[in-house]
């Protein structure tokens, strides 16, 4: 399951609206719009956010719900990423894969 259905459904199943996940993780609601129709990627820090309020860790979050292609459309994609945010995912993402791999 891509992290964008993985959001949805875990916001669903805690019955919560974007706008409570938004005030949870201290963005505004689009953004979680954005990030449940997979056309934003939350940044590390939104990401160990989102990770505690679901009670998941990042790492498991990232190796489970991301494949390739999403971390590049979104890092690529996403002009509010600054380049630190882009190169940081990446290495959670790498670390995370590889200790999955294990």
């Amino acid at each position: 399951m891509r992290l964008a259905a993985w959001l949805q459904s875990k916001r669903r199943e805690s019955n919560m609206t974007q706008q409570q996940v938004a005030a949870e993780v201290g963005v505004h609601q689009t953004r979680v719009s954005h990030w449940e129709r997979g056309s934003r990627f939350p940044n590390p820090e939104q990401l160990e956010a989102l990770a505690s309020l679901f009670g998941v860790k990042a790492e498991t979050l990232v190796a489970e719900h991301l494949v390739d292609n999403d971390v590049e459309r979104a890092l690529m994609n996403d002009p509010l990423l600054r380049n630190d945010d882009k190169q940081a995912l990446m290495t959670l993402y790498r670390t995370a894969t590889r200790a999955t791999a294990l």
